[in-house]
C-alpha cells in the first residue's frame, strides 16, 4: 500500500511546525536571559554606587535626638560619632574609613580602642565630613573612583569634636 504524497506532506507539515516552534522558544529564552543579565548588571551597580550614602543615612537617622550626632576625627580620618545610653552606661558608635573600607566600632564612651577593631560595612576609599550648618551634615563618599554625595538633615543638631 503505497501513501501518496499528499498524506505525507500532511504528516510531515506538523512536525516541522513542531521544530520552528521549539527554535522560536529557545530564541526568545537566550534573548531574554541577555535582557536579564543587563538588568541585573545595572541593577547591582546602581546598589554598589547608593548603598554606602543610604546607609550613613540610615545610621544618622537612627541616632537623631539630642547631643548624640557629632563629627570628629578617628583613625587619620574624618568620623561621625553618634551616642547612646543604655543602663546609665554611655556608648558611641564610630564610622569612619580605613585600609578602603567603612567601618563601625561601637565602644563605651571615652575607650581608646585602635581603629580597625570595628566591622567592616562595605568598600570605600575615602571619604569627607563636614556640617554645613549646626543642623546639615555633608558626606561625601569615594566608592570604585566615584563620588557619591549624601547630605542629612539632624533635627537634633551635630556638635563638632575637637
Amino acid at each position: 500500500m503505497e501513501v501518496s504524497l499528499k498524506k505525507r506532506m500532511l504528516a510531515v507539515f506538523p512536525m516541522l511546525l513542531f521544530v520552528l516552534f521549539g527554535f522560536c522558544l529557545m530564541g526568545l529564552t537566550f534573548l531574554g536571559a541577555k535582557d536579564y543579565e543587563g538588568l541585573a548588571k545595572k541593577r547591582d551597580a546602581y546598589f554598589q554606587e547608593t548603598t554606602c550614602a543610604d546607609y550613613i543615612r540610615t545610621k544618622i537617622g537612627d541616632f537623631d535626638s539630642f547631643d548624640q550626632v557629632a563629627v570628629g576625627e578617628f583613625a587619620d580620618s574624618d568620623a561621625i560619632y553618634l551616642y547612646e545610653t543604655y543602663q546609665e552606661q554611655s556608648y558611641e558608635t564610630i564610622l569612619y574609613i580605613k585600609d578602603g573600607y567603612l567601618y563601625e566600632q561601637f565602644q563605651n564612651t571615652g575607650d581608646n580602642i585602635s581603629a580597625g577593631a570595628g566591622n567592616k560595612i562595605m568598600e570605600a576609599e575615602e571619604w569627607n565630613v563636614t556640617m554645613t550648618d549646626e543642623n546639615l551634615l555633608c558626606c561625601k563618599v569615594k566608592q570604585d573612583g566615584t563620588w557619591q554625595e549624601v547630605h542629612v538633615a539632624v533635627q537634633c543638631g551635630v556638635k563638632e569634636l575637637e
